[in-house]
């Protein structure tokens, strides 16, 4: 090769490479910019104000791909016996069932019926109240918010540096432990809260009575009025009381530093990005409910009640005599049994300190506890329509969750999970 043609070839080597790097280079940019598209609309958008191909309304939804004739199996039959057994012997209309093996749905199914005057048989696809079980979701939610470093567990509450500083919370304030009292306490169940004087969020109307109010309260409202009380204990102790204001107070301050409402804060930011869009807020009549929405029933012998508004009326206790949809964080959702699982396995193993005190009463750390056998029946935490088994055994992680559209009553069986039978109903002497 000649000193020309050699010269010649350098050049064009550069060239050539000048042309690599550059094409490398906007590759890499291609790449990082559709990441960075993917990651917004998994949060909800493009930020740009405009719809996204990945909406919400074009992702799968696990409701849509589910119903009973796909999940029926032979093996199953058994288990669906002793659920139909079940809600024979306590008068429930229908109820749905979803078990998992550590991180797979294996089995979901819907059992009676979710309106039984329009013949519509309960579908693993339905949605119905799950009471109390929304703390989870809520607990979920301010760790969350932790994440994104709009809050830490350690601060406080009330007063001039708390989350809530309102001057409106802080003047009103008797108890100056009230000023102890930290995110974590609220999540923890600590907070000093009892229910000595009746819990505020289902005694609406004696505190309509009470405040001489002409409609129910907000939440600001409430607030304001549960402040004036002592509290039961200090905040911070290793008291642990069950408390539902606790749980609103989280949703406020989910609110306060997210500036969105609660409802949408959870849909964007936890529901949406694990897959998770069958929850909705629950409604308080027959008239508000969604059209995947089961129908609630009372047993036969149950009597009307007076409605929480204090209109005077009587009401179906399960439509009417409590306020559901302000009880926001605390328990105003609404999923099927399958949404449950996909958010557990989807958050719930990973914030087991923090969500485990809140809507279980057990030990903190049952589900990290996996060097021994474990069961716990969790039917008595949920005052209505829910009843939620959770079981941590050696050898897997393994959850059902039972969820019914009626009154469970305070005895009922437990779900029992072994290496050898696998999932089965430990029923009680009563059946």
């Amino acid at each position: 090769m000649t000193p020309n043609n050699r010269r010649t070839y350098k050049k064009g080597h550069r060239r050539y490479s000048r042309k690599k790097i550059t094409i490398l280079a906007l590759s890499i940019a291609f790449i990082a910019f559709s990441g960075m598209r993917c990651i917004r609309q998994c949060e909800g958008g493009s930020g740009d104000g405009k719809s996204d191909s990945l909406s919400v309304e074009n992702l799968p939804h696990l409701n849509d791909s589910i119903n009973n004739t796909t999940t029926q199996f032979a093996q199953a039959q058994k288990l669906d016996s002793m659920v139909n057994k079940f809600l024979k012997r306590w008068e429930i209309k229908g109820a749905q069932l979803a078990v998992s093996r550590n991180d797979s749905l294996v089995y979901v199914r819907g059992y009676g019926w979710a309106e039984q005057e329009k013949q519509i048989a309960m579908e693993p696809s339905h949605i119905m109240r799950i009471a109390s079980v929304s703390k989870l979701l809520t607990a979920v939610g301010i760790m969350k918010l932790q994440e994104m470093g709009k809050v830490k567990l350690s601060e406080h509450v009330f007063g001039p540096t708390g989350v809530l500083n309102d001057s409106a919370y802080t003047n009103i304030i008797k108890d100056k432990r009230h000023f102890d009292m930290t995110v974590e306490d609220l999540l923890r169940h600590r907070a000093g809260f009892t229910r000595a004087e009746g819990d505020p969020m289902f005694a609406t109307r004696y505190i309509m009575m009470q405040n001489r109010l002409t409609t129910p309260p907000d939440h600001e409202t409430l607030l304001k009025i549960v402040l004036k009380r002592r509290l039961g204990y200090q905040p911070g102790s290793d008291t642990h009381k069950y408390s539902n204001i606790g749980y609103l107070l989280l949703s406020m301050i989910i609110e306060k530093r997210t500036g969105l409402s609660y409802a949408e804060f959870m849909q964007k930011h936890v529901l949406n990005p694990a897959g998770c869009f069958g929850f909705k807020i629950a409604g308080n009549y027959y008239k508000d409910k969604y059209s995947n929405e089961v129908k609630y029933y009372m047993h036969k012998d149950a009597e009307p009640i007076d409605e929480f508004n204090n209109s005077k009326r009587q009401v179906v206790k399960c439509y009417g005599e409590n306020d559901v949809t302000a009880l926001s964080g605390a328990g105003a959702w609404c999923a099927s049994a399958a949404d449950f699982f996909n958010l557990f396995i989807s958050y719930l193993l990973f914030f087991c300190t923090y969500s485990m005190p809140t809507a279980f009463i057990c030990a903190p750390n049952f589900f990290c506890n996996s060097s021994r056998n474990s069961l716990v029946s969790l039917a008595n935490i949920c005052p209505f329509q829910v009843l939620v088994f959770i079981i941590n055994t050696q050898h897997c992680f393994s959850l059902a969750y039972l969820s019914t559209n009626a009154l469970v009553p305070d005895s009922v069986p437990v779900l029992l999970h072994t290496p050898s039978a696998g999932v089965v109903f430990q029923p009680n002497e009563k059946w």
